[in-house]
């Protein structure tokens, strides 16, 4: 399929097998924008066969491309019934899609039969959970990590110093709050939710090439007590699941690591709710995530023969990559519901 970007007009071909069925966000190889990308409609013109609707292409973004928005019926299944030739009628065939109703259910994506039980649709291979909301969240991350990375080193082309300064004043203000006498360490678990929130308001500013201002580091204590609740229970969680073994102190780790940014874009959102999405986001991505921090473990080992000084520049490279991984997931779990 042709698609084209919004802001520079450029066109390029692109396979349809690479585009999901609820479409993707691109990046443009030329100017660089991100833009949402749909499946050109096949469907769109065709007349159903059980109530004459003809389809038109915005049919898709609200009903299955095998049903039919109008009556509801499958095209397929209609057209069947029609040329049946014991003259069976839309009416029976849908008394026999009643009895059917007990022991199997209809896929959300392509809308084909499937069992209750299925976790996974036979026909089109979406991954399915036991109601809408979970559907909606078994989606993977469809980026590579190199490719997230590319992304990475195209956000900081030019921001280096603006990244790099902003990463020093966070980690000097962890150290210096470290060495107050007696104090310290409960200011440290007071501080360290919020100034981690203004840590991912600015890692979004810089990762979507917007206004990252070194003061957004701060932003984050305007949400104060959800960033202190959600430092303490992910704290509590780990611990706990740290108590059976290293592994799965280490998978909860991954499946909390989305907390701050969902915060960080979320006003009225509270601490266990934030959790709760960050594991529902996580849900089949921890693996690739882990994957993309062991990417940069060749770099770290560099940067330990720089004396240290390499991490200067291999730290913002890593929270951009991983701010780039959470907009890999986050357009698909929004626009889904």
């Amino acid at each position: 399929m042709k698609v084209h970007c919004p802001k520079c007009k450029a066109s390029y071909k692109i396979e349809d097998t690479k585009i999901p069925i609820k479409g993707a966000h691109l990046n443009c190889p030329k100017c660089k924008t991100r833009f949402f990308v749909k499946k050109e409609s096949k469907e769109a013109g065709k007349v159903c066969p059980n109530c004459g609707y003809e389809r038109q292409p915005k049919d898709d973004d609200f009903t299955p491309v095998l049903e039919c928005p109008k009556c509801g019926i499958i095209y397929s299944k209609a057209k069947d019934s029609e040329n049946n030739k014991d003259g069976q009628t839309d009416k029976d065939f849908s008394a026999h899609n009643e009895t059917e109703k007990f022991d199997t259910k209809k896929c959300p994506y392509c809308a084909e039969k499937i069992k209750v039980e299925a976790v996974k649709c036979r026909f089109c291979g979406e991954h399915l959970g036991t109601d809408e909301s979970t559907q909606i969240n078994t989606t993977l991350s469809a980026t590579e990590n190199r490719i997230l990375m590319d992304q990475a080193r195209n956000s900081l082309r030019g921001k280096w110093g603006l990244a790099i300064g902003t990463l020093v004043v966070f980690i000097l203000i962890q150290i210096a709050i470290e060495f107050i006498p007696v104090v310290g360490w409960i200011i440290s678990i007071l501080i360290t939710g919020p100034i981690s929130i203004g840590l991912a308001i600015f890692a979004l500013s810089l990762s979507r090439q917007q206004n990252a201002k070194l003061i957004q580091i701060f932003d984050g204590f305007q949400k104060f007590g959800v960033g202190l609740g959600a430092y303490i229970l992910q704290v509590i969680f780990v611990i706990l699941w740290m108590l059976l073994l290293i592994i799965p102190g280490i998978i909860a780790v991954h499946a909390y690591f989305m907390t701050y940014y969902i915060i960080a874009e979320n006003d009225t959102i509270g601490p266990l709710e934030a959790i709760s999405k960050s594991k529902e986001m996580m849900r089949g991505n921890k693996w690739k995530l882990f994957c993309l921090g062991f990417r940069f473990l060749g770099w770290a080992l560099l940067c330990i023969l720089t004396f240290g000084i390499g991490f200067l520049w291999l730290f913002p490279y890593m929270i951009v990559s991983c701010t780039q991984f959470y907009d890999d997931l986050k357009p698909i779990r929004v626009e889904s519901k």
